[in-house]
Formats: structure tokens, C-alpha cells, sequence
């Protein structure tokens, strides 16, 4: 049997969920092959939960939950398949294929993490686009 985490009032949270001396309720959770628990929290206790329940489906799914290891190309292949692959036109999941192709390898192999480092590239690369349909007119 085991124990759970008690909130401030006594109240017993759930697995995994404690309560934070400013109130926040934080939920932690082990993923086999992980050396650190990955956190979720919230002011509110049933946010939380539903973190911690996204964050377990996602681990059950094959989906990787550390993002800081997770590539450009982990996410593209997760964000295909989760949200464009059977809910858009045929034709657009090629478009989109093809694109990628374009610049894969030049970032896919960068950590999501680091993209916000890297957000002038896409400026960069939007307006070197437009530039060359400017000139095409």
C-alpha cells in the first residue's frame, strides 16, 4: 500500500501530486528510462492531474514527453501524425512533406529547446520567400 501526499488542509492528493507551500499543487512523474521525473504544476489540483494524465498518455503512446532532447524532426513526424494525417487533403500532407524536405537538413536536427534561439532563421527564411515571389511578379 501506498502512502499519498496530503494537501496543506489534510486532504489526500493522488499519486505522485504534492502540494507546494505557496499553494501550487505539482505533480511528478517517473518515465521508465528517464534519470529525471518530468513536473507539472498548477494552482488548481484537478489542472494538475490532467497534466500529469497528458503527460502518461503521451509515454504510453511512444510519444517522447523530454522535450529538451526531442529534434525538429521528432516533432514534425509527431505533429504529422497526431494532427495532419488523415484530417487534411492528400495533396497537403504531400505539400507539407515536400516543404519540410526543403529545410530538414538544415534544422531537423536541432533540439525544439534551442529553436527559440533560432527564431531569426525563420524570419529570415519567410522573407527570403516572399523576396523571391516579389520578384517573380
Amino acid at each position: 500500500m501506498s502512502i499519498m501526499a496530503k494537501a496543506l488542509n489534510g486532504k489526500e492528493l493522488g499519486k505522485g501530486i504534492t502540494q507546494l507551500r505557496n499553494g501550487t499543487y505539482q505533480a511528478r512523474v517517473y518515465i521508465k528510462g528517464n534519470d529525471k521525473p518530468i513536473y507539472a504544476s498548477s494552482k488548481r489540483l484537478e489542472e494538475v492531474k490532467q497534466k500529469r494524465e497528458k503527460i502518461l498518455e503521451q509515454y504510453n503512446l511512444g510519444l517522447q514527453t523530454d522535450a529538451s532532447k526531442k529534434t525538429l524532426n521528432d516533432w514534425f513526424d509527431e505533429w504529422m501524425e497526431l494532427y495532419v494525417v488523415g484530417k487534411v487533403k492528400p495533396r497537403t500532407v504531400q505539400n507539407y512533406i515536400r516543404e519540410y524536405e526543403r529545410c530538414k537538413s538544415y534544422i531537423g536536427h536541432k533540439h525544439i529547446k534551442m529553436m527559440k534561439y533560432y527564431t531569426h532563421l525563420e524570419e529570415n527564411f519567410v522573407n527570403k520567400e516572399f523576396d523571391k515571389i516579389r520578384e517573380k511578379m
